[in-house]
């Protein structure tokens, strides 16, 4: 969950009202870093990429498979991450769970946020994260520093 890693996304005393609120912040903090990430992933793919195998043709290098393939991986991933982040930001929450958890509490009652926030579904959402990095970095950073050693 983001506040293990960044605390002040989040308050730490709500009140029991707020609660559907920091639910629906929660997915937004969700989507907004995935579409991060379609743009950078992006960037990388449409601005970095080309100049990088224009090099690899340029010195005669074979390109490395990853690179090769990464565009239409990428074009694929970008497709996906924003589909999901959309859908993220358009359907409403099932609040169910939620309902759950604040039935012991009483009305205007302070609510520890990490109490509420599900961690579990943030650290899933983590995973795209760490497998659309680890693509940019096999894919474009690798064969930079592959070239680069090549280059001396």
């Amino acid at each position: 969950m983001f506040p293990i890693f960044i605390p002040f996304l989040y308050p730490y005393y709500i009140k029991k009202e707020d609660a559907r609120g920091l639910v629906k912040l929660q997915r937004r903090f969700i989507s907004f870093t995935l579409i991060g990430l379609t743009i950078v992933l992006g960037i990388m793919q449409f601005a970095v990429l080309p100049k990088v195998l224009s090099l690899y043709k340029e010195f005669s290098i074979p390109i490395p498979f990853f690179a090769q393939i990464s565009s239409s991986v990428s074009f694929f991933a970008m497709i996906l991450l924003v589909i999901v982040s959309t859908i993220l930001l358009i359907k409403e929450s099932d609040y169910s769970e939620l309902d759950q958890k604040l039935l012991k509490y009483k009305a205007g009652e302070m609510i520890k946020s990490q109490e509420i926030i599900n961690r579990k579904k943030e650290f899933i959402w983590l995973v795209p994260m760490f497998l659309g990095m680890g693509f940019i970095i096999v894919s474009i950073i690798l064969p930079i520093y592959n070239l680069t050693n090549t280059i001396k």
